[in-house]
C-alpha cells in the first residue's frame, strides 16, 4: 500500500463522519458547462438562411445537417444538471424508511416522479415544491418527454421526409428545411424542437428557464435550515452533507 493511500486513511480516521462524505457537485459542473455551450452556440451554431440552402441535384443524396449541434449539446447539459441535482437531494436527504429496494422506482428512476414527490421522501422540505396542476409541472414533463425523444433517438413527426408528386411536379418536404415564403415558419412557445437543426437559442433559453424555476420552487419549499445549506454550495465546486445533530456547532 502507497504511503498516499496510508495517508488518506489516517485523515479519514479524524475527520467526522459528514466531511469524509462530502463530493463533486455535478450539478454546478454541468450547468456552467451549459452555459458555456450557449455562448459557444449563439457565436459559432449559425442556422442557415433558409433560402440559402441548397437541395441536392436528382440522384444524389442530401448529406446529413449538423446545425443545432451546440445548440442540442446546451440543452442537454442543462437536463442532466438538473437530474444531477435531484439525485444529489435525494442521496442525501433520503429518508431511511424509503432506502429499501421496493422503493427504487420512486427514488432513483423516473425524475418527475421524484420532482413531485421529494417532499414525501426526503427531509428538510415543509411543503410541495410543485404541484401537479402548476405550469411548472407541465413543463417539466415536456422536458422529460424532450429528453427521452433525444437521448433514445426516438422517430419523431420533425424527422420524417416527404415527397409529394403534384400534376407531375414532385415536391419534397421536410421539417428541418421548412420555410414558407421569406421566413421559416415559428415554433409554438411550449414546443420544443426535436429535429437539431431547428433547436435554437430560444428553445434552450425555455429549458434553462425551466431548469432555473425548478430549482427555485425547490428552494422555497425546504425547511429554513435546509434553505441554508443548499444555498451554500448550489454554485460551488463540492457538495457538503447536512451537519449531523451532534456534530452542529453554535
Amino acid at each position: 500500500m502507497s504511503s498516499r493511500t496510508e495517508e488518506i486513511k489516517d485523515a479519514e480516521r479524524v475527520l467526522p463522519d459528514y466531511l469524509r462524505k462530502a463530493f463533486k457537485n455535478i450539478y454546478a459542473e454541468k450547468y456552467q458547462a451549459a452555459e458555456k455551450l450557449l455562448e459557444l452556440a449563439n457565436l459559432l451554431d449559425k442556422q442557415p438562411d433558409r433560402n440559402d440552402m441548397s437541395l441536392p441535384k436528382p440522384g444524389e443524396q442530401m448529406p446529413p445537417m449538423t446545425t443545432g449541434y451546440l445548440y442540442l449539446a446546451s440543452a442537454m447539459f442543462f437536463f442532466v444538471a438538473l437530474e444531477a441535482l435531484i439525485n444529489t437531494l435525494y442521496k442525501l436527504l433520503l429518508r431511511t424508511d424509503f432506502s429499501d429496494k421496493n422503493y427504487e422506482r420512486l427514488t432513483t428512476r423516473d425524475l418527475d416522479l421524484r420532482i413531485i414527490g421529494i417532499h414525501l421522501f426526503c427531509q428538510g422540505f415543509k411543503t410541495q415544491p410543485i404541484t401537479p396542476i402548476s405550469d411548472l409541472w407541465s413543463k417539466i414533463l415536456q422536458l422529460r418527454d424532450f429528453r427521452n425523444d433525444i437521448f433514445h433517438g426516438n422517430i419523431t413527426d420533425e424527422d420524417i421526409h416527404y415527397a409529394i408528386p403534384v400534376d407531375m411536379f414532385l415536391f419534397y418536404y421536410s421539417p428541418s428545411h421548412e420555410f414558407r415564403g421569406r421566413k421559416k415558419e415559428p415554433n409554438p412557445a411550449s414546443d420544443i424542437p426535436r429535429c437539431m437543426s431547428r433547436i435554437d437559442y430560444d428553445a434552450v433559453l425555455w429549458i434553462k428557464g425551466v431548469v432555473d424555476d425548478t430549482v427555485s420552487a425547490l428552494l422555497s419549499a425546504m425547511e429554513t435550515e435546509t434553505q441554508r445549506w443548499f444555498s451554500r454550495w448550489l454554485s460551488e465546486s463540492h457538495v457538503m452533507p447536512l451537519l449531523p445533530d451532534k456534530e452542529k456547532t453554535a
